[in-house]
């Protein structure tokens, strides 16, 4: 990494290097990666099979095959346990367990249960969600807002996702109410 003047502050002797942010840079070398601080100093060291850049002071790292996150400092924020941590998205993440999915927030907190069949990312605060082969949407609590009765995923944009049950292809609002 050099700066516009072309000084070097991360030597060229790395596999892969990711994008700076809240002081850390993701970083490869000997296949094992970690992070540096801009200095080129090791902040986190190179322990982990893949790490992921920062995102407000926290990144999803992975171990052994499961993820986990970590904080600037290198610190556990939790337990390697998690199959799949997806990136932080309206706050929240999508993660997997055993073909399960839920959800944690920035502190490593579950706050949606892992026992979805499917989910997709928090859009305008709405999850959609899969059980018994049936897609409905949840608020970012947990609480179902939509009825889990629509035949594949959707997301919100303005305000409105598409929708679709058997060959019956519709938009609804935020409440699930039908639009035409």
């Amino acid at each position: 990494m050099i700066d516009k003047n072309n000084n070097i502050h991360i030597p060229f002797i790395y596999e892969s290097l990711g994008h700076y942010d809240s002081g850390r840079v993701p970083v490869e070398i000997n296949s094992k990666s970690g992070y540096l601080d801009l200095a080129g100093k090791v902040a986190v060291p190179f322990i982990y099979d893949q790490v992921n850049d920062f995102q407000d002071g926290v990144a999803i790292v992975k171990h052994d095959n499961k993820y986990a996150l970590i904080d600037t400092s290198g610190k556990q924020i939790t337990d390697f346990i998690y199959d799949e941590i997806e990136k932080f998205f309206e706050g929240v993440a999508r993660v997997e367990v055993d073909g399960k999915y839920g959800f944690i927030n920035a502190v490593g907190e579950l706050i949606i249960p892992i026992e979805y069949e499917g989910a997709s990312i928090s859009f305008e605060g709405l999850i959609a969600v899969e059980k018994d082969d049936k897609w409905g949407s949840i608020d970012q609590d947990g609480q179902l807002v939509i009825p889990y009765q629509y035949d594949s995923s959707f997301t919100f944009y303005s305000g409105k996702a598409s929708v679709h049950i058997d060959n019956d292809y519709f938009y609804i609002d935020h409440a699930g109410n039908r639009l035409n």
